[in-house]
């Protein structure tokens, strides 16, 4: 189907190759749902004339259906899906598009044996790289938070399998990511900003020392941010938003 200047795939991909998996080894999951796969065979799955989309064309796609509020429900299916919130309510989606996103599965958590499958979410692979891992692209129901967030972007290793969207026309060439901000020295003196991230946007930012010890909290503030599908970064440039001490 075509939305804006993009013409997507109206399903998940189910093509058979080595280097993908039915959800549970199951053929129903796949009729159902599209194969999962792990991101070297995501890369190469798509026919001619088609790819794997950048994390760029992702959000190219976010914001020509209105935006991160709002992509997340138009881009769902009108059924399947339900909320986490241990209230179990569908809170599916309007479909607006025809892109029909399911909660499909996924494989290779907790060291790469388990799947996992939730009626609150779907994840597909990018063709981008960040930090050795894949990038991800994610739509999601966990809460009304995530759920007004819409379409968010994660990291994975390249092992684990998710769903594959395949987009029309040649793969655009991608800038490589520039090179993170070196960790600091213990410099008591020096001023760094821990600044954290949902879709790309900056959310908060706090005021830190640029010492090794104020390292470890942007770092775990990372980890905790990863959970949104979000992400926190040391930097020594300040913000355009406003930063807690």
């Amino acid at each position: 189907m075509k939305i804006g200047n993009q013409t997507w795939m109206a399903e998940n991909l189910n093509y058979n190759a080595n280097g993908s998996k039915c959800y549970r080894d199951k053929d129903y999951y796949c009729k159902k749902d599209g194969r999962i796969y792990d991101w070297a065979t995501a890369k190469t799955v798509c026919p001619a004339g088609w790819h794997l989309p950048i994390d760029a064309e992702w959000i190219t796609l976010e914001n020509t259906v209105g935006g991160s509020k709002t992509a997340g429900t138009k881009l769902k299916a009108t059924s399947g899906w339900i909320s986490d919130d241990g209230e179990n309510k569908p809170i599916n989606g309007t479909d607006d598009f025809g892109f029909s996103a399911v909660p499909a599965g996924s494989f290779g958590l907790n060291g790469g044996k388990d799947y996992s499958k939730s009626a609150s979410n779907s994840t597909w692979w990018s063709a981008s790289e960040k930090s050795g891992n894949g990038v991800l692209r994610n739509i999601s129901s966990y809460a009304p938070l995530i759920h007004e967030l819409g379409s968010t972007s994660a990291t994975a290793e390249k092992t684990r399998y998710y769903s594959v969207r395949c987009v029309q026309g040649e793969a655009p060439k991608e800038e490589p990511a520039p090179a993170p901000a070196p960790a600091p020295a213990n410099s008591p003196s020096k001023t760094m900003y821990c600044v954290s991230y949902v879709t790309g946007k900056p959310v908060s930012c706090l005021e830190i020392k640029g010492t090794l010890d104020s390292k470890k909290i942007c770092d775990t503030q990372n980890k905790s941010m990863k959970m949104m599908f979000g992400e926190a970064k040391l930097t020594e440039t300040k913000p355009s938003i406003k930063c807690d001490k």
